[in-house]
């Protein structure tokens, strides 16, 4: 009856006839839509046509860049502004950019990530100079490359339990982004659990929304409608990028997804990603051997089960994904009961064979449990491209290796590969005994004595470039991380005479500078010109020749002489010393400049090093000579109050040290040793502590060290009272009377009274003591103790001036050892600095940056790709030109005809004549020595050996070579600098191709 009235109804009204037609055309088209995303599949590929980049040299003036997303974070996406603002502070501009079209401008800024063909897996990759990898952290092994390398069972399992029509849509243009009728579920079983039932809620996010979820979404995670919204219409627009046929992206959804799905944090790998990875961490299963298993179809049993275990393994990872962290890391056992009931769903749907099914059940699956470690490379093996990530570590200010192995990003070094693997061979090689012996290393100063694979060698090679000095080969074979050439303080010998030599020439230039242009008749008659012998010898040189130059004046600089008698004692370093020559032959030779390099002559430097020293004394603000010569000099006075301050400070804190944190009893004990129970040497102790104390007071002192003291009656406190008590004795005066230095008593009886006070405290309330302790120097009686003291604080004096000018030519230690000693070698130095100094002689002069990475390329072949490049640097003019020509000229003479002669003519250029060659060499016997009263050795042990060669070959290429022995096992070695200069000899043939190629390209 009611449908007869509203047929009725409808057949006189022709609106509602019409309206009922609209809605039902209307709800045909939907349905049509829903099946075919017809709509959807023109509108989309339309608007993902519109958004496209373009990469164009320059900054870019339209690219925004992500700030959330947990793969944009990872891969240095959103960080890429800051990691640009920071590489400009080292001198990289900008050189290529993305630029985005104005409507991807619009997208990205309203959070719509940008339809491209994403990298399934991105990792830091180091090239050589020619553009071979050097270093790639990407794990490439541990992925599908495309959707027909994954196994049938794989996509199966993960469709199954995920997204089971997506690869079977209705039609090519339908959406895989979204499924209606999922949607429809979920929302019914999310209403259902917000009034009370008990149903569980079921999610409604395909693979496409879900690859967009973890990878760009805050945290992995979908917070609010609108981030829904915002995955949607991300996910929708990279499905239609490429068209509107949906045939290819869902292949790519599916081999995206299984590479890259997050599978939680495993302990020593870090976070998981991708099947790959996957099965790795948590079951020490290769993927390759993985896909074998699954893709074998071999009826036999022992077949079976292989596939069985692999298939088990991959169903429960992409069981876990809906929480990872709990299935995989804390609750494995309620995983496997996911897996079981996913098997049994299985078999009900007829997925898998009753014969599979009874396998899969009784196939156990073993999760790993020991901690992963990451098979690695050796150290020797890693060591130039690790040069290259510690430079990224500190100029990106990262925190680790393991953030910076995750960026995307390309970075260009100025490594040769091929070279640098020859040199690390042939380091390997010299290990090796059978070797040594064929390359005639078995001579004597080489090695004839000591086990050849112990030796530490170690080669830096250098090439200077219109930009700076790039780094071609970083060797050594050492298989730890320690790098000898930059991490160590190294004993390096006589190559200490070369920046000796550079600083003397560099004080040869700067006198020269000073008095050229001056009266030669008014030079000698200047006082101040005739207190060392450097300057009176350079206004010899001007009254000889007034139009001298400067490069005349440094050429017969180097032709002074010295003398190589060892027979001299010379007072420095606070004693007095004797030195040795290494070369007996020498000690009855004078000899010049070239000639003392040449043959590395020790006492010839250590005679140069005197006059450097005076030169310096004498340009010093205090007039030393006239401070020596006059004891009523006023400053005088004030420098040996300084003196005894800094004195009496040292042993202050000696004592500090010593005492602090015990109680009186254990510090009484150690201060009085034996006589820690005598009467008396406890009462001199008690009054220096308390001046006033009464006899009473110190007897009952005393007998609370009873029975230990013995004696204590009242009249015999009464008699040290009177002889040791009162204001009449100092602090000085206990000290005295004690044998001990009176800062010993005041620091035992302050560190008593004020446990807790800090090294300025202490230093504040010891003034009064310290200036009372000190006071004995100023005594006009001592001066021979004040002479004595003065000469070491002058030395001190010039040798702070000594370090400013090797510091400025590249010393890498704050302070050198006030001694002419440290001419050849007791300031120590390192490789890596020895080769800067070369490098400073290279470049006639000028300090030039070291080059390691000439350009950094982030998110290449994306919306945010970004190339830095490093801009030629201008370097700083440290040493004048001439200097560096007479520096390479004398370098050149130890090669010609010195202690490096063995590699001359090693190389040789087309016209078959040597390439110039030039260097100094060094060996360090490194040993703690003890001396008896009068100089005489009492015991002497070897701490290391060490043997160098810093070099240059041609006019571009520079480095240094090293072998050093650490330990007391050195003591078995005898090789000197002659074991580099003949290892350089063997690599000659390997550098030559470098050497001649005529290119200065980074």
């Amino acid at each position: 009856m009611y449908l007869k009235r509203l047929f009725e109804h409808f057949k006189h009204s022709r609106r509602d006839r019409l309206s009922v037609y609209f809605i039902l055309v209307l709800l045909l088209l939907g349905i049509y839509e829903w099946q075919t995303s017809i709509v959807e599949s023109w509108i989309f590929s339309r608007y993902a046509g519109k958004l496209q980049f373009t990469v164009e040299n320059g900054p870019s003036p339209n690219i925004v860049f992500p700030e959330e997303g947990p793969f944009d974070k990872r891969r240095g996406y959103v960080r890429i502004p800051a990691f640009a603002k920071k590489l400009e502070e080292y001198n990289y501009t900008v050189t290529r950019q993305a630029r985005f079209s104005p409507e991807m401008v619009k997208a990205a800024q309203a959070g719509i990530s940008p339809p491209y063909n994403e990298k399934t897996v991105t990792g830091l990759t180091i090239l050589d100079r020619s553009g071979k990898p050097l270093y790639e952290s990407i794990p490439r092994e541990k992925i599908f490359l495309s959707f027909e390398e994954v196994p049938d069972d794989v996509i199966k399992i993960l469709l199954f339990v995920e997204n089971r029509e997506l690869l079977t849509p209705l039609h090519e243009h339908q959406n895989p982004v979204v499924e209606w009728d999922r949607m429809a579920r979920a929302g019914i079983k999310y209403l259902g659990k917000s009034i009370g039932l008990t149903n569980s809620v079921e999610g409604g996010s395909t693979l496409a929304t879900q690859l967009e979820k973890y990878q760009h979404s805050e945290g992995g995670r979908t917070h609010g409608a609108k981030e829904k919204i915002r995955q949607l219409t991300s996910a929708s627009l990279k499905v239609y990028r490429s068209g509107r046929s949906t045939t290819v992206s869902r292949r790519e959804i599916v081999t995206d997804y299984i590479n890259t799905v997050p599978l939680a944090s495993a302990a020593g790998y870090g976070e998981v990603y991708g099947l790959g990875e996957g099965l790795w961490a948590w079951f020490g299963s290769d993927i390759r051997q993985v896909s074998n298993a699954l893709q074998n179809s071999g009826a036999s049993s022992r077949d079976m089960e292989v596939r069985a275990e692999a298939y088990k393994k991959v169903m429960a990872l992409f069981l876990s994904v809906k929480a990872p962290t709990y299935y995989l890391g804390k609750n494995q056992k309620a995983l496997m009961k996911r897996v079981d009931h996913f098997t049994e769903l299985l078999m009900e749907e007829k997925e898998i064979t009753k014969q599979f099914y009874d396998i899969l059940k009784a196939t156990p699956i073993k999760f790993r449990v020991d901690r992963i470690s990451i098979p690695q490379p050796p150290f020797a093996e890693r060591k130039a491209p690790n040069a290259i990530r510690y430079q990224l570590l500190k100029v990106l200010d990262l925190p680790g290796s393991y953030d910076l192995d995750r960026l995307d990003m390309t970075v260009q070094s100025t490594l040769d590969n091929d070279i640098q693997q020859k040199v690390m061979l042939m380091l390997r090689q010299l290990t090796d005994m059978e070797y040594v012996k064929s390359a005639g290393l078995m001579q004597e100063r080489m090695l004839r004595s000591g086990d050849p694979k112990n030796i530490i060698y170690s080669f830096v090679l250098y090439e200077k470039t219109p930009g700076g000095n790039a780094l071609r080969v970083q060797a050594d074979n050492l298989n730890k991380p320690l790098d000898i050439n930059e991490g160590v303080k190294l004993d390096l010998g006589s190559t200490a005479k070369l920046r000796t030599i550079a600083h003397y020439l560099q004080i040869i230039a700067e006198t020269y500078e000073q008095l050229s242009g001056k009266p030669a008749e008014t030079l000698g008659k200047d006082p101040a010109l005739n207190k060392d012998p450097i300057t009176r010898w350079m206004v010899g040189q001007f009254a000889e020749n007034p139009a001298i130059t400067l490069h005349e004046a440094l050429e017969a600089s180097m032709e002074r002489t010295y003398s190589g008698s060892p027979a001299e004692i010379f007072f420095t370093g606070g004693g007095q010393h004797v030195f040795e020559n290494f070369n007996k032959a020498d000690n009855r030779r004078v000899m010049d400049l070239y000639d003392g390099l040449r043959n590395s002559v020790n006492l010839v430097f250590v005679r140069l090093m005197r006059d450097i020293a005076y030169y310096h004394t004498a340009r010093l603000d205090i007039d030393a000579k006239a401070v020596l010569e006059d004891q009523d000099n006023p400053e005088r006075r004030e420098l040996l109050r300084e003196i005894a301050d800094r004195e009496s400070a040292l042993f202050l804190f000696r004592f500090v040290n010593k005492y602090r944190g015990l109680p009186l009893d254990r510090a009484i004990e150690k201060l009085l040793g034996q006589k820690n129970t005598s009467p008396r040497h406890l009462a001199i102790l008690f009054y220096a502590m308390n001046h006033s104390a009464s006899p009473e007071e110190l007897a009952a002192w005393l007998r609370q060290r009873q029975p230990e003291v013995q004696g204590v009656t009242k009249a015999a406190a009464l008699k040290l009272a009177k002889s040791y008590g009162g204001e009449r004795l100092t602090l000085s005066d206990y000290g005295y009377l004690l044998s001990r230095h009176p800062l010993e008593l005041w620091t035992i009886d302050y560190l008593n009274k004020h446990p807790q006070a800090q090294s300025k405290e202490i230093l504040q309330e010891s003034a009064g003591a310290r200036e009372q302790t000190g006071a004995w120097l100023l005594n006009s009686r001592n001066r021979k103790a004040q002479d004595l003291r003065l000469k070491i604080m002058f030395e001190e004096m010039a040798f702070r001036e000594i370090h400013k000018g090797w510091k400025k030519l590249g010393y890498p230690f704050d302070h050198l050892v006030p001694s002419y000693a440290t001419s050849i070698g007791s300031s120590a130095d390192r490789p890596s600095a020895l080769a800067e100094l070369m490098g400073i002689i290279v470049n006639d002069g000028m300090r030039m940056p070291v080059i390691k990475m000439p350009s950094v390329h982030f998110a290449k072949d994306t919306p945010y790709d970004t190339k830095l490049s490093l801009q030629p640097g201008k370097g700083a003019r440290v040493m004048p030109v001439e200097v560096a020509q007479v520096l390479r000229k004398a370098l050149s003479g130890v090669v010609e005809g010195g202690t490096a002669r063995r590699v001359y003519g090693a190389i040789t250029g087309d016209d078959g004549k040597p390439v110039t060659i030039g260097g100094k060499t060094g060996s360090g016997d490194n040993r703690m020595e003890t001396f008896a009263k009068g100089g005489r050795l009492v015991s002497s042990r070897v701490v290391n050996r060490t043997a160098t060669f810093v070099f240059f070959i041609g006019d571009r290429h520079f480095g240094v070579l090293t072998a050093f022995m650490p330990g007391q096992e050195a003591a078995d070695y005898s090789f000197t600098s002659a074991l580099p200069v003949q290892v350089l000899k063997l690599l000659a043939p390997e550098l030559k191709p470098l050497v001649l190629d005529g290119s200065d390209k980074v």
